[in-house]
């Protein structure tokens, strides 16, 4: 009889425990079912000129330019997909619909048929067809050339051609990679070192003055390099770095090295750039009487803004910038420094390498996109958030427009239509 009367107490026990458990659960799911609900209920307020749909875009390079993978590999599916998205897009103040990034042109999607390639313009207009079945891939287009490869590794073999098809260059050994509409790079296809470059201008090939791994355009009359201190006998104090070069090639700043990160991240609006500068130039020379300064530089590479414990910046534009400490701060700051307004990261910013602000202008039209430590949202320039963060990536364009990507569905919205927290 004891046995059974625990028995039946621990039966009395265990159901209060379940019962108490599922009521537990049910309001937690009651709970984000309603926060779900809100949160639909405020999306709802915003003026949707596209409303959220399946995502097919990957990542952006401006308000024009996107990078899609739409219809996987079908090729019929990829360019019905392609072509709704394009005219989708273009009703939203966007022209072009990118499938195809290549070192210089944007803005071009490519279509392969067989072992034909064809690429076109945001009109639908053929930009490129490359006719070459040997050299099948196209490492990079311009407004004037491309560059063309048989295969990937040491022993491949390039070519660089008009848009036509018409050879300009082969150099048996070299790999070639394009810069810009003005330079090619030319160099060691087995180490992938650069050392020359072919300009096109003059159908000449030049001596860079140093050697260089990565070698791409940063701005107007304006170019950056990565070097690598193992490929020359010249550099001490540093194993690699990126360096700034002019429109002839000629290192700038005083052979100031900035961090290799620099190349990847930093690009120059308004006159600034953001790096970190190494202890030595590229004779090797220290830089005296100087810290190591981690911030905004200007052209002639002296720092106007000093940043600490910066996880991820901006660009500059309309006179500001956003940084990101590794404090859990988000700032807003002007062309010397000054706080303009900060915000608080619901959790410290591990997922800021991920977050692309780092590659983007920081406001436009009096608008900037901020990252909560989870999600992305909208504020204007006094820090009052104009979109909450309940995106996982925003884009700004023009008039108002916003790209926005919700889980695996992206739509666009128009900001001045929106409610307002």
């Amino acid at each position: 009889m004891k046995k059974d009367k625990k028995y039946q107490i621990m039966c009395i026990v265990l159901a209060a425990v379940i019962m108490a458990l599922a009521v537990i659960c049910g309001m937690a799911g009651w709970r984000a079912a309603a926060g779900q609900e809100k949160e639909m209920a405020y999306l709802r307020g915003f003026h949707w000129e596209l409303p959220l749909t399946e995502n097919y875009i990957i990542s952006t390079y401006s308000d024009k330019y996107f990078h899609t993978n739409a219809g996987g590999d079908d090729p019929a599916d990829r360019a019905k997909k392609l072509a709704s998205l394009r005219g989708i897009l273009a009703s939203s103040n966007f022209s072009v619909f990118d499938d195809y990034v290549g070192d210089q042109k944007t803005g071009i999607m490519r279509s392969d048929s067989g072992d034909q390639r064809t690429f076109t313009d945001a009109e639908g207009d053929v930009f490129f067809k490359n006719k070459d079945t040997e050299y099948m891939y196209v490492e990079s287009l311009s407004d004037n050339y491309a560059v063309l490869v048989n295969h990937y590794g040491e022993t491949a073999e390039y070519k660089l051609t008009d848009l036509q098809g018409n050879v300009i260059l082969t150099l048996p050994g070299q790999k070639l990679a394009g810069i810009d509409n003005r330079y090619v790079a030319v160099g060691n296809s087995r180490i992938n070192v650069f050392d020359k470059v072919y300009d096109m201008e003059t159908g000449k090939i030049d001596l860079l003055p140093l050697s260089c791994t990565e070698i791409a355009r940063w701005s107007e009359g304006w170019y950056k390099a990565v070097i690598q201190a193992a490929y020359s006998d010249n550099f001490t104090g540093f194993s690699s770095g990126t360096v700034f070069l002019d429109e002839d090639m000629n290192i700038t700043m005083n052979g100031a090295v900035f961090d290799e990160e620099t190349y990847y991240s930093a690009n120059l609006t308004e006159g600034l750039f953001y790096g970190v500068k190494q202890e030595c130039n590229v004779e090797g020379n220290l830089n005296s009487n100087e810290p190591l300064p981690r911030g905004y530089f200007d052209k002639k590479g002296k720092q106007v803004v000093e940043t600490v414990n910066a996880s991820l910046v901006s660009d500059f534009s309309e006179g500001k910038g956003i940084v990101y400490t590794s404090g859990g701060k988000a700032y807003c700051i002007d062309r010397e420094g000054h706080i303009l307004f900060e915000k608080s990261l619901t959790e410290k910013a591990t997922e800021l390498e991920q977050f692309s602000i780092g590659w983007k202008s920081a406001f436009r039209d009096g608008h900037a996109v901020i990252f909560d430590g989870k999600k992305c949202g909208v504020v204007d320039e006094t820090g009052k958030w104009i979109v909450e963060p309940v995106f996982e990536q925003i884009y700004l364009a023009a008039k108002g427009r916003v790209v926005v990507i919700r889980g695996e569905k992206f739509g666009v919205l128009q900001l001045k239509g929106g409610t307002e927290k």
